[in-house]
């Protein structure tokens, strides 16, 4: 018998982020990247430990919907973790991407609402990117495609 994760696996369902403020991140999503509050809640340290293997953390999570994605965010309230964000080329280290119709309009807008972009726009033949961080440092590509 040959494992064949193609007859199990039906779709692909979220992206997570350890975050340290669950509200503020609530506030960044949903107020400049236009998300909705999909479902909120709160898990005990047991589960916790059953199901992540941090034993005395409870976890208060978020899963957030809008443009095609649902992203979850967690935070252990209880029992933090270091709060420094993830450095890019580090392994482990994760991003979101999103299109935009004109991405030049767009970053401009976030500037304008206090939103970070560490770096600049890079241009391809095909397409221009840039990441934007939100308020725990978390890495959102916004990329624009050229039309053929």
């Amino acid at each position: 018998m040959t494992f064949d994760p193609k007859s199990q696996v039906k779709s692909f369902h979220h992206l997570g982020f350890v975050v340290k403020d669950i509200d503020r991140t609530i506030d960044f999503y949903v107020n400049i990247l236009g998300f909705e509050v999909f479902y909120r809640w709160s898990e005990t340290p047991e589960q916790v430990r059953g199901g992540m293997g941090i034993p005395n953390a409870g976890l208060d999570l978020v899963q957030l919907k809008g443009h095609g994605a649902l992203l979850e965010f967690y935070t252990y309230p209880d029992s933090p973790g270091p709060d420094t964000p993830v450095v890019p080329n580090h392994v482990g280290a994760a991003h979101a991407g999103f299109l935009v119709h004109d991405l030049h309009a767009f970053i401009k807008e976030l500037i304008e609402l206090g939103v970070q972009v560490p770096n600049g726009i890079v241009e391809l033949d095909t397409s221009r990117w840039v990441h934007i961080v939100d308020p725990d440092g978390i890495r959102i590509e916004i990329m624009e495609f050229f039309a053929d």
